[in-house]
């Protein structure tokens, strides 16, 4: 189980719930959303893990049941903890649009962040509860970050030119959660 508070609301990164911005999901996922969670009455969850694992469920008396829930069985099939990304009908964590998702950062163990530089990156990601967070990292490693922007490219410029003031050839690797890579 990830620690608590297990859902955070934040007007900045909130958007509505579409099932095709679902990231991590093949197309046999995302119809099963599309037939099962979306006509689903409130209160509803979906929990979502490296490698796409996922789960939801809907009509659950409280949000915190439904996350507790659903983090359970995701965390059980997953091995690692996962992380609730819809409540309801909003996405309540930053959705990238710009890069596409390849998984969930783990900057304590990313091998693309000088190993010095690691404790640093997550102890500011920590740090910034609120807002678009973005990483970016040069060719030694060096990591640029962006916190508590306002929106997606806001971020994702911060940390570029917090990235370039310490390293070259700079490119985003993180945005909210999620590790990215190119569309």
């Amino acid at each position: 189980m990830p620690a608590l508070p297990w859902v955070k609301r934040d007007v900045l990164v909130e958007k509505p719930y579409a099932t095709k911005d679902v990231p991590l999901l093949r197309d046999a996922a995302r119809a099963r959303l599309d037939s099962l969670f979306v006509p689903g009455r409130k209160t509803r969850t979906i929990a979502l893990g490296p490698g796409g694992h996922y789960f939801f469920n809907a009509g659950i008396d409280s949000l915190e049941e439904s996350a507790r829930r659903n983090l359970q069985a995701c965390g059980a099939v997953a091995g690692v903890p996962c992380t609730i990304v819809v409540v309801d009908d909003v996405f309540v964590v930053p959705i990238p649009a710009t890069l596409r998702v390849t998984g969930f950062l783990r900057a304590a163990d990313s091998s693309v962040i000088a190993p010095s530089e690691r404790a640093d990156v997550v102890r500011k990601l920590a740090d910034a509860t609120a807002g678009w967070n973005a990483v970016a990292v040069g060719t030694q490693g060096r990591p640029g970050l962006g916190l508590k922007a306002e929106n997606e490219q806001g971020a994702v410029d911060a940390a570029l030119g917090a990235c370039a003031r310490r390293d070259s050839d700079c490119h985003v690797i993180a945005i909210g959660p999620f590790t990215v890579g190119p569309n």
